[in-house]
């Protein structure tokens, strides 16, 4: 949830970087409805078993991964807004004893 946030502010417009949660919110909501809806329905008509629906959601899922990885493109971030590495940024924890 908290990298798809990121990823939304990172791919919107500014103008619209106040809908990236509303729209997550509404796909999750709706995704949810429609996969339990969409799945007692497809049962009810004999059209699908649990085992065959979560095989052709898993094909879904992996070809949707598989084509954003490809097609989908990220400019390049300044050397000067690359993030520190891990080791640094625990390094700047200040330290409790």
């Amino acid at each position: 949830d908290i990298a798809v946030d990121g990823w939304a502010l990172t791919m919107l417009r500014p103008e619209s970087v106040g809908w990236a949660a509303t729209c997550n919110a509404a796909g999750q909501t709706l995704g949810a409805a429609f996969g339990f809806t969409g799945y007692m329905m497809l049962e009810q008509l004999k059209l699908v078993t649990l085992a065959s629906f979560m095989f052709i959601l898993g094909i879904v899922f992996i070809t949707v991964t598989v084509l954003v990885a490809l097609l989908k493109t990220e400019k390049p971030v300044p050397l000067e807004d690359e993030p520190d590495g891990i080791v640094t940024t625990y390094r700047q924890l200040p330290y409790r004893e």
